[in-house]
């Protein structure tokens, strides 16, 4: 995770969420059958999580679109933000995640029209469910992190605050549970993530 890793500080946190639950609607039925098709789903959430630098969410995704027929060109496509390969409709949804992700949940005007113009305001409010959900889900993940990569000598103390420190304290509590293991195989034991090349991976979310 380089210099790219976006991290939860205690504003954001509050706007991430309240964001989030004002597309909870939205989000089930882009998550119900007849909502978001899954290979897009997963198509988004890789575009967001490559730009925000989260490896577990990146790695978990990844498996799960190449279970969906993503191949290992196309999910280092999308974390890499090359949306070129698909139709023009497409291209308009994943730069819309793209720039949400670029703009910590900020996205100028001619994006979200663009947006809507590609798949309609019902489905738009959709594709902004599933955007917003898997922004929570990588800054969590990235602010989890936060205290191994200071640990690792890749983050310096000096440029977080004691709010910012004592966020990362509590995500990593919390979150032990969940990403300790996964943190824990993806150091000891990365070929093991079946149907993606985990090594491939992590090194592109650095580039």
């Amino acid at each position: 995770m380089g210099e790219g890793m976006r991290t939860f500080r205690p504003r954001s946190l509050a706007t991430a969420l309240a964001r989030l639950g004002s597309s909870a609607p939205h989000l089930l039925r882009a998550l119900s059958p007849g909502g978001i098709a899954p290979a897009l789903r997963e198509r988004i959430f890789l575009s967001v999580s490559g730009a925000n630098r989260c490896r577990y969410c990146a790695v978990v995704h990844a498996h799960w679109g190449r279970l969906e027929g993503l191949s290992q060109e196309e999910v280092l496509a999308l974390i890499g933000g090359d949306f070129s390969a698909y139709p023009a409709h497409q291209q308009r949804i994943l730069a819309y995640a793209r720039a949400y992700a670029d703009g910590d949940g900020q996205v100028d005007a001619a994006a979200v029209q663009a947006l809507q113009a590609a798949c309609g305001h019902a489905r738009a409010a959709q594709v902004e469910a599933l955007v917003r959900a898997i922004q929570v889900a990588n800054l969590s993940g990235n602010t989890f992190a936060m205290w191994l990569e200071i640990a690792a000598r890749r983050r310096p103390l000096a440029q977080w605050t004691l709010a910012d420190l004592l966020m990362g304290w509590l995500f990593f509590a919390l979150l032990w549970p969940l990403l300790g293991p996964m943190e824990v195989a993806l150091r000891c034991w990365p070929p093991a993530w079946g149907v993606v090349a985990v090594p491939t991976l992590l090194t592109a979310l650095v580039e």
